[in-house]
Parts: C-alpha cells; sequence; structure tokens
C-alpha cells in the first residue's frame, strides 16, 4: 500500500514524529497534495490532529505525498479533503500516513506517543464522516440558541426527504388546529430532530476505543460532518435540552424520573451513555483532578470496539494516570491477546501492591455475550418497517387512531413516484402538504409488490411507544459505509450470520478479567460506588504479595480463609427498563430476608448480636454494601430500607406506566396531559409517617435521599446473591458463586473475595464480595493471623 520511499527514519530515542502538511486548492475536486515534515513534539509545534475510523481498506484512494503515490484508505481521503483550505497549507497529525504502517517497530514506539500528540494539538478534528440527508437537521439541533425538544426546524423547509409519505394521506393534520394534530406534529418534530441527532452520535467513530484518549487529553475539540462544524460542547448541550426538557412529548423524554430514578431507560439510547463517560473524563483531565486507573478505564470502556482486542490495553494506557506511567507496559504486538491481558494485570499488581484489579473479574464463560444494539434512530428508516398510516389502538374500549405499526416480518414500505415536501411557517400550526407521492408494499417472503398494507382491514394493533420503533425486525441489518453513512435495509442472510466478536474465547487465568466481554448480567464493581472514596479496608494496610509464575499463568498471594459459604439465596438480575421501587414483589429480594435472618442455619454465636435488632440491621446495611468508618450509614437506612421492603397490606408504591404503556399517543400526547409521577412523592411521605408512626414526621427532600438508597441498593445486589457463612455472617457474592466457596481476605485486598478450590490445592477466583463485619481489617485482627496466613495459588 505504502511506498517506502516516501518515509525517512525517526529517531525513535526523542519525541519526533511526522506531520502532514496539505497543500492548498481553490476547487475541492482537484487531487490532494501533500508532504510529509518532520517535527520533535519537545519543541511544541504547531499542528492539530484528526480522529477518525480506518474503514475498509477497499477502495484504495491515491493522493500525492512528498511527489509520489500514495494510497490511503477513503474515509481517510473524505476527511483530508474537508480538512484543506482553499488558499494556505494546514499541518495535521493522521496515524495513517505519519507513521509508516509497514514499519512495526516504528508503529509501537509512536503509540507511546498517542497521548502527548493529540495533547500538543491545537485541536482535534472529529471526523464523522460524509452527510446523510438528515445531517442538516441534526447539525441545526447541535448549533441552535434555542434547539430544544419542539420546533428546532421552524422557520425553515424541512428536507423533502424526511417528511415524504411518512404520513398516510387521511393524517389528522387535515385540521393542524386540533390539539389531536398539535400533538402528533410535536411528534413527528421530536422524532426527526432527536432521530437524527442520535443517528449522528451513533455513527462508527462513536465505538473506538482510541476514540476516549484523542477526546479525553485535547484542548479543543471540533467535530466535522462533510462541510459542517462545531464545537464538541454543542452536543453537551443538545444532550442536556433533550434530557431535561419538562415537556413530556411523544418519545417521552423530560419528566421520566421518579425520586432521581431513570423510569424508562429505553427513551434514550446508549450513545448517549458513551459520549456522557467521554466528557466525564475530559473535565477532570481538563481540571487536572483525573486519578484513574488503566482498570477503571478497561471496565468502563469494554463495550467499545476494536479491530485488534490487544488495543484495549494499549489504548487506555495514556489516561491511567494512577499507574499507567509507571506500569512498563508498551505496545507490543508480537504477544498474543491473552499474554497482553496477563502481562497488563501482574504489571498493575505489582506496580500498586494492590489487588484491586480483581474487582473487575466477572464470569463471562458460557455467558450470552449480547451483540451492539440494533437500531435505527432516523425517522426515515424507521418509516421502511412501519405502515405509517395505519390504524392503532390504545387499546379496550378506545377508538382507533391512525398512528405507526409494525409491518409484518419480511414486508418493506416503498415509496414511490414524487416526492413530497412538508414546510413550517412562522407557526407549528401552519403544518402545509404540497406534492405527490404513492406509497407500494413489498413482500419480500414472495417478492410481490402490493397496492395497500397487509395491516389494512384487520384488527387495528396496540400503539407502542416511539422509543420501539428504532428496533429493527428480524432479518433487517443496519450496516455504515466507510464514510459513516448508516444504511437499513431487510437482508435475512446478513442477519442471521451477525455473531458475536471471537474475542469472547479467549483463553485467561480465573483472575485476569476478560475486557472484551461486557455481559447483560455484570455486578457493578464495589469499589466503584458510590464514588472512588476509600469506603473498605478488609485487609487493613497490608500490601499485596505477588508471586506469578509465567510459564502457567498460575498467580499467588497470601491470605487467610475467613470463612464458607453453606447457603446462598437465588441471585438477583435486575430488569434494566425497570426500576425496583420497591421490594414487593420480587421474589429473589423478599427470599433473602427468610435467609438472613435464619439463624438456625449456624451454631456459634450470631457475630451481629452487638447491633442493635441484630441480623435485622445487619441485613438493610447488606442490602446497600455499606461503607466503613466516617462512611457509614449514620442509621437513616433503617426508614427508607423498610419503606423499600412495603410490607403495608396492599402495597404503598403503584409502579409508574411501562414503555410499552406510555404509547406515543393514546396515554401521553392525545389527552395532551403527562403521566404525573408526583403522586408517588406524597405515597413515600406518608409511608415514612406509618413506619415511624408518626402522623407529623418531617418528610422534607426524602424523595432525593429515597431515591439514593433505591440506586445503592441495585448497584450492591443487581446480579448478586445473598449467603450466609458457617459462622452466621451474612454477604453479597456474585450470581455465580456456589456453596462451599470460600470466603478469603487477601493481603492489599480492600474487599473479600470467594475462591473455589480446584484439584491439586490450587483455587479459581470467583469473584469480590461483601461481608458485614470484615470490611475495616476485623478478619486480619488477631495474635493467630500470621499461624492462619497461607498463599493461595490461582488458576
Amino acid at each position: 500500500m505504502e511506498e517506502p520511499s516516501v518515509y525517512s527514519p525517526l529517531d525513535p530515542s526523542t519525541t519526533e514524529i511526522r506531520l502532514l502538511i496539505i497543500h492548498p486548492a481553490q476547487d475541492p475536486s482537484f487531487p490532494l497534495i501533500c508532504t510529509l515534515q518532520h517535527a520533535r513534539l519537545s519543541e511544541t509545534p504547531q499542528f492539530e490532529a484528526l480522529s477518525y475510523t480506518w474503514g475498509s481498506p477497499i477502495p484504495p484512494c491515491p493522493i500525492l505525498l512528498n511527489n509520489k503515490s500514495f494510497s490511503i484508505q477513503e474515509n481517510a481521503h473524505a476527511a483530508l479533503r474537508r480538512l484543506r483550505l482553499p488558499s494556505k497549507n494546514r499541518t495535521v497529525w493522521i496515524d495513517a500516513i505519519c507513521i509508516n504502517q509497514s514499519d512495526q517497530a516504528e508503529k509501537e514506539g509512536q503509540l507511546v506517543l498517542m497521548r502527548q500528540i493529540y495533547e500538543q494539538a491545537e485541536q482535534v478534528c472529529v471526523w464523522l464522516g460524509e452527510p446523510c440527508p438528515g445531517t442538516s437537521v441534526a447539525v441545526e439541533h447541535l448549533t441552535s440558541r434555542f434547539g430544544g425538544v419542539v420546533a428546532t426546524t421552524l422557520g425553515r423547509s424541512v428536507d423533502n426527504y424526511y417528511m415524504a409519505e411518512l404520513v398516510a394521506p387521511s393524517s389528522p393534520l387535515r385540521n393542524p388546529g386540533s390539539g389531536y394534530a398539535w400533538q402528533w406534529a410535536n411528534q413527528l418534530d421530536v422524532e426527526v430532530n432527536q432521530g437524527d441527532l442520535r443517528e449522528l452520535l451513533s455513527r462508527p467513530w462513536w465505538s473506538r476505543v482510541w476514540i476516549v484518549q484523542e477526546v479525553v487529553v485535547a484542548k479543543k475539540v471540533v467535530v466535522m460532518v462533510g462541510g459542517d462544524v462545531f464545537g464538541w460542547e454543542c452536543i453537551a448541550r443538545s444532550l442536556d435540552r433533550i434530557r431535561t426538557a419538562g415537556v413530556v412529548l411523544s418519545s417521552g423524554e423530560g419528566a421520566n424520573e421518579v425520586f432521581g430514578v431513570v423510569v424508562n431507560p429505553e427513551v434514550y439510547a446508549a450513545q448517549d451513555d458513551t459520549f456522557r463517560m467521554i466528557e466525564r473524563l475530559r473535565f477532570l483531565w481538563k481540571h487536572g483532578k483525573t486519578n484513574v486507573s488503566i482498570y477503571q478505564l478497561l471496565y468502563e470502556f469494554r463495550h467499545l470496539q476494536c479491530t485488534d482486542a490487544r488495543d484495549r490495553v494499549f489504548g487506555c494506557l495514556g489516561l491511567a494516570t494512577a499507574d499507567g506511567q509507571n506500569l512498563g507496559i508498551r505496545p507490543d504486538y508480537t504477544s498474543s491477546t491473552a499474554e497482553v491481558f496477563v502481562n497488563a494485570a501482574v504489571s498493575v499488581m505489582k506496580e500498586t501492591k494492590s489487588l484491586s484489579l480483581f474487582h473487575y473479574v466477572r464470569e463471562w464463560r458460557g455467558v450470552e455475550v449480547p451483540t451492539a444494539p440494533r437500531q435505527a434512530f432516523s425517522p426515515p428508516d424507521q418509516a421502511k418497517y412501519h405502515d405509517v398510516g395505519a390504524m392503532v389502538s390504545d387499546g379496550p374500549e378506545t377508538k382507533p387512531r391512525r398512528g405507526w405499526a409494525r409491518l409484518p416480518d419480511g414486508w418493506e414500505r416503498v415509496p414511490i413516484g414524487e416526492e413530497t415536501t412538508l414546510s413550517w411557517g412562522a407557526s407549528i400550526k401552519s403544518l402545509v402538504w404540497r406534492g405527490k407521492s404513492t406509497v407500494r408494499y413489498l413482500d419480500h417472503n414472495t417478492g410481490s409488490l402490493h397496492e395497500t398494507s397487509p395491516l389494512e382491514g384487520k384488527e387495528p394493533p396496540l400503539a407502542r411507544h416511539a422509543a420501539r420503533q428504532r428496533d429493527l425486525p428480524p432479518g433487517w441489518v443496519k450496516t455504515w459505509d466507510n464514510l459513516g453513512r448508516a444504511s437499513v435495509r431487510y437482508a435475512p442472510d446478513e442477519a442471521s450470520t451477525q455473531k458475536p466478536s471471537d474475542q469472547n474465547n479467549i483463553a485467561l487465568p480465573s483472575w485476569v478479567p476478560n475486557w472484551c466481554c461486557p455481559t447483560h448480567i455484570d455486578p457493578t464493581p464495589l469499589i466503584g460506588y458510590p464514588s472512588h472514596a476509600e469506603r473498605y479496608w478488609a485487609s487493613g494496610d497490608s500490601e499485596a504479595t505477588i508471586q506469578h509464575d509465567p510459564s502457567s499463568h498460575t498467580m499467588g498471594v497470601d491470605g487467610v480463609v475467613f470463612d464458607k459459604i453453606i447457603r446462598l439465596a437465588e441471585p438477583w438480575h435486575p430488569d434494566p427498563a425497570r426500576p425496583v421501587l420497591t421490594r414487593r414483589g420480587v421474589r429473589a429480594l423478599e427470599g433473602w430476608e427468610t435467609l438472613a435472618l435464619d439463624t438456625s442455619l449456624f451454631s456459634t454465636p450470631c457475630p451481629y448480636s452487638h447491633l442493635e435488632e441484630g441480623r435485622k440491621t445487619a441485613l438493610w446495611r447488606t442490602y446497600i454494601a455499606d461503607c466503613g468508618g466516617e462512611l457509614a450509614d449514620p442509621g437513616t437506612g433503617t426508614t427508607f430500607l423498610e419503606c423499600w421492603y412495603d410490607r403495608s397490606e396492599k402495597g404503598w408504591a403503584k409502579l409508574p406506566p411501562s414503555l410499552d404503556e406510555m404509547t406515543s399517543l393514546g396515554l401521553w400526547a392525545a389527552t395532551g396531559v403527562s403521566v404525573d409521577l408526583s403522586y408517588l412523592h406524597w405515597d413515600l411521605h406518608n409511608e415514612i409517617r406509618r413506619v415511624e408512626k408518626d402522623e407529623s414526621a418531617e418528610t422534607a427532600g426524602s424523595e432525593k435521599l429515597y431515591g439514593m438508597y433505591l440506586e445503592r441498593i441495585r448497584n450492591a445486589c443487581g446480579h448478586r446473591a445473598l449467603f450466609v457463612t458457617e459462622r452466621g455472617y451474612i454477604g453479597l457474592a456474585p450470581w455465580n458463586a456456589k456453596v462451599g466457596d470460600e470466603v478469603c481476605v487477601l493481603k492489599g485486598a480492600k474487599t473479600p473475595f470467594l475462591l473455589r478450590e480446584k484439584e491439586g490445592g490450587k483455587h479459581r477466583l470467583v469473584g469480590e464480595a461483601y461481608v458485614l463485619g470484615i470490611m475495616e481489617g476485623e478478619a486480619m485482627q488477631g495474635d493467630d493471623v500470621g499461624e492462619r496466613m497461607r498463599t493461595f495459588w490461582l488458576v
């Protein structure tokens, strides 16, 4: 691909890099002419850095580099064309050209400088790709002063691509002054604006591991889509407007929380979370407050993708300020993925003299690894598998109305004929349709084209929430071209061959996390919630002793066996789409109390007899994985956890409607009435007074506090099981724990860990555990602790 003669060697003993000079051109169609120039970062050269996705190497795109023909990939070629200025040179750093990709030693040496390159750049240009028909709407939403949830397109003509045939001719828009039409227009506007914004945020760039470092350390970030350029901060403002909007519209955005807990998370997109995680790190980095360990980065961003799994480690080294600079880990592509993961783990533990890495071990063998969400956000794409003018029902005893209904599997809606334009006037009520078009329905099962929808004349299906329109039906696939443009189409053969990455088959010892395999039942690390403060110190102030056998990847650590699990309750796997506002009706959690309070299971004196109300107090503190020392709950939890138990005859907390119950128009917008969740606040106040047996009890601020406890319970107990030990201790274990697992306290560990003995006296690491009563070093006290100390060999 590259001509070796284009490059002259870099000095590996310095911070020397190459910079690309893009020569100007008045005509955008002119060929790209560039030259390479050596520079040293130590001399603070002036340049910009490009952050982009490589894409497929086919088709190769030629440029003239140092007066020689040189081929680059299509996406890089498009980005350089957009970066090129009409009348002066532009100096940038781009990895595909500035690093000799055929020189492995140079690649590994330059990767070490990546953080410094992006940190010193005058600005980092994020190239998302070329525009789609909806990009202009998304960019306007991002850059508008007022671009909120509603009416960001007022005063302009909406591209006919969006509105063409999204509604049947019999649409209620014939009476735009009615409340019904007003709500429908709001719905359409919300879906157009938010849909195309989220389509932009779902482009392949957002799924890359390397983008985290490239953006976090940058002085300034600008985002490029085609010829449009806007600041990184515009994305944060737009997402904040969506999330905090006070008006409840068709998508359910805004007013979607109770006690500070999101009621229906599906209305928000996964891309929102990715942006916010990066933005949080960027804020901390900018203010010099980041002190993140490499294993925290690897865990938080394990959902991101990379072609080479080893880049998960190499891509995080520059940001790991807590230990990354002293680990001695250098990019080495001659080692296998397993070797990179193991060596990084050993280096972290030896450097920090801590076993904190063990907290990120999760059981992934045999667990279904979910694929990336298959969603279409752009309304025109969604309209391909919907009848957008079907009769739908909001439930029994309601009059059918027009709305969006999912077509049967294998059917596609196909607009044919003249395009239609929908224009907005000074008011959203002055909605006018112009033009003509025809819709046909293609049955891919038979290859036949039909003039009428297969839903015509049939029983109206139940209306679905607008967020459900994003989910692709069976047989549909979503792909992106090299330039970041999405394509949604019916392709059952391709859909059936899409499988999870083989990276989940990496052979690793039990004590090394597999950073490639986030599963849908991963517990939240105990040391990562609710903050990074020192909350537990189960091993006191001891330092870890690390003995690693490279030939067998066996890890020796010192510690004591404290106890053994004799009974395990059913694990609790919370529904990610529904908050648990009370314990009532959650079978697993209700069973935990029965197990925890059963004193017949052990013969020794209860270890919690010194607590007021004994095991009952120990249980509620276990539910929240209570902290030690000054961070321990002052006792407020007694009241709130009793409210959470919800022992009243009928139950005090009525669950808010689910996403399926909040149909796009039926319960919310058609009536013009928001679903008011304030009744739950009053119910909570009344329950607090009932629990405390005081009708005059002050309950101000209780909603926020109760929400905090809900969050703590979910993070502590989610995807875990409650257990009881031989000595009567109560604890929380990973869902994959078994009776007989040993509760061990290891030197240099913040929490106890569960170990499972294997043949030959060796052990397998099961995972972290919470055991009330030994979280503050109690297991490491006593004159006999030295006698009890032993070396565990983990395999």
